[in-house]
């Protein structure tokens, strides 16, 4: 079956990732005859460009603004080619395996699994967002300084200012996580109808599928950062809507093993086991190499739920709260 693999240089972060995956196109192989689209997004018609760093590779170029998110990108391509199947990667992904391709391939080769990934996940956005917007809310509205929290939450912390205009600035503990649910059920419809834990999706970045399904399967216009989130990890994701027609989504490992949805955990291709087996990496895998351990184990039980919990540290909070003012040492 004919494959066109997808590529989305995005020209809002630079020539580096893009670099990235050129050399790493270049060093491994797909191992598998392919037709490589390169969809040039957003980039400046007259002023210069990065367009020379994929002279070398030879492909095929698609122009676009720069709206519709990845996954408006993988469609406008999909719409203007008329192979079979199709691999699609974002600008961030650079390739750590030989063969990549025949092995996304061999997977969509048994009639009975309809979408393979290089990274998967049983995560629940909405329970995500709502953890970090927890931890948050409580910073803001004057809860002291803890170092547990400050480690897990200062990079979404240390973007909000305290507010002690609130009228509940330094309530107690209770007050404020009353307060929280209350505003929380407040928020974005997008993000309260998405699925709760577990959520089994294939992640939408070095996915292989037929490019007809994904075509029936994704809108034509796509306006909001959430709304992506819905054909990722919603209840009618790319997933989902394979899984609900009685075929298999998969996990293929850089060692070429396909892993069905209750062996995605011990694939250790994301977040766990240091991504040992992952076929390709990307801005979410290396951040997670960045991570600290506290960090690293938070993102471990998001994704495939060991011991999953809502935020320890906040549900404990009324042990150890002290009606004091805000800390600085949230902003250290």
């Amino acid at each position: 079956m004919s494959i066109g693999v997808i590529y989305l240089a995005r020209y809002a972060e630079g020539p580096e990732p893009m670099l990235r995956f050129v050399e790493s196109y270049e060093r491994y192989p797909a191992g598998i005859d392919h037709d490589l689209i390169i969809v040039y997004k957003g980039f400046p018609r007259w002023s210069p460009s990065f367009r020379g760093i994929f002279r070398r590779i030879k492909h095929r170029a698609l122009a676009m603004a720069d709206e519709s998110f990845d996954i408006g990108a993988y469609r406008l391509a999909s719409e203007q080619i008329s192979h079979q199947l199709i691999c699609c990667f974002n600008t961030f992904t650079e390739i750590e395996s030989g063969d990549w391709l025949r092995k996304l391939h061999a997977a969509l080769a048994e009639p009975s699994i309809g979408i393979a990934g290089a990274t998967a996940s049983y995560e629940s956005f909405r329970e995500s967002v709502r953890a970090i917007s927890k931890a948050v809310w409580f910073a803001i509205h004057g809860t002291p300084f803890d170092a547990e929290v400050a480690e897990l939450w200062g990079h979404e912390i240390i973007k909000h200012a305290p507010n002690p205009d609130s009228p509940i600035y330094g309530a107690d503990a209770v007050t404020i996580e009353a307060e929280f649910e209350r505003a929380w059920n407040l928020t974005n419809p997008a993000v309260l109808t998405m699925p709760g834990y577990p959520n089994p999706n294939i992640r939408s970045n070095g996915f292989m599928m037929a490019r007809n399904d994904f075509l029936n399967f994704t809108p034509k216009i796509i306006t909001t950062k959430e709304h992506t989130y819905g054909i990722e990890s919603g209840h009618n994701s790319l997933t989902a809507r394979i899984v609900s027609r009685g075929q298999r989504a998969v996990v293929v490992g850089a060692n070429g093993l396909i892993y069905d949805q209750q062996d995605w955990p011990n694939s250790d291709t994301f977040r766990r086991n240091r991504q040992r087996n992952k076929l390709f990496s990307d801005n979410q895998t290396r951040d997670y190499d960045k991570m600290s351990p506290a960090r690293k184990r938070l993102m471990e039980q998001w994704t495939w739920g060991e011991q999953f919990v809502e935020v320890k540290h906040i549900t404990r909070l009324p042990n150890w709260w002290e009606p004091l003012p805000f800390s600085p040492g949230w902003f250290v």
